[in-house]
This record gives C-alpha cells, structure tokens and sequence, in this order.
C-alpha cells in the first residue's frame, strides 16, 4: 500500500501525493476504528510544494490465507464406482482483513474498518457433501 497525504500543496493536477514518513513504519496489528493497523505517527502531511518521502507501494497491510481441505473414497462395484466426498472452504473460517485506511489527512488513517472480498463466492466456511456415481 501507499501511504497518500492530501495534493493541494503539490499544485500538480493528476499526481498524487505522497505522505512525508517521519520515523519508522511500525505494524501495531489493531483491527477496528479504535485500534490502528500500523502506527500514524510514522507519518506526516506535506506542506510543502513537493512530493513525500514516504515509498510507493512500499508498505504491507494485514494478510489473507485460507485452508481448503478435501476428503474423497471410491468404491468399486463391477464396472460401477461411486465416490463419496466432502469438501470444506475455510476450514479455521478466519476473516480476510481490508487494507486500512491510507490517507494521512482522512480519519480513519491507519485502520481497519472494513472486511475485504478476496475474490471468493463465500468467505466464510462452507461444507459441501457430494456422490459421484461412474457407470
């Protein structure tokens, strides 16, 4: 993520700005509108004409991971084979964390106040049973 700072001190139309990072960037871990993501203090707007010194794209927001797990077993009968399976989507159903907020003039800089889609029908844990008949 980039950390961004309002432009009207750049005076460049279409750019956008970055914030100035004043010390180290520091992962706090806070989830919530009380609890910050990262520390805000790492950062500063810019009131000069300039860009920041903060690095673009150069900074990591919470994660997302999933464990799918899947069992299948086949029996055969003859020429006839039906498989039973259960598969399960999310299996620890943790929640996939948006990226907090990264203007350092909005209110909400350096929270998490929302759940990100990472792309998936259900984000929450799912279990499917299913039988295959093969004849």
């Amino acid at each position: 993520m980039t950390i961004t700072a309002n432009g009207a001190s750049l005076n460049a139309p279409g750019n956008p700005q970055r914030a100035d990072e004043v010390q180290e960037f520091n992962v706090l871990g806070g989830i919530g509108p009380s609890s910050p993501w990262f520390d805000p203090k790492s950062f500063a707007p810019v009131t000069a004409p300039r860009f920041g010194t903060s690095i673009a794209n150069g900074y990591g927001g919470p994660g997302y991971g999933n464990l799918d797990a899947s069992l299948f077993r086949t029996f055969h009968f003859g020429s006839v084979s039906t498989q039973i399976r259960i598969e399960a989507l999310n299996v620890t159903n943790t929640a996939h964390f948006a990226t907090p907020g990264t203007n350092v003039n909005a209110i909400d800089f350096g929270q998490v106040t929302f759940t990100a889609n990472p792309g998936r029908e259900y984000d929450e844990r799912n279990v499917r049973l299913g039988v295959r008949l093969t004849f």
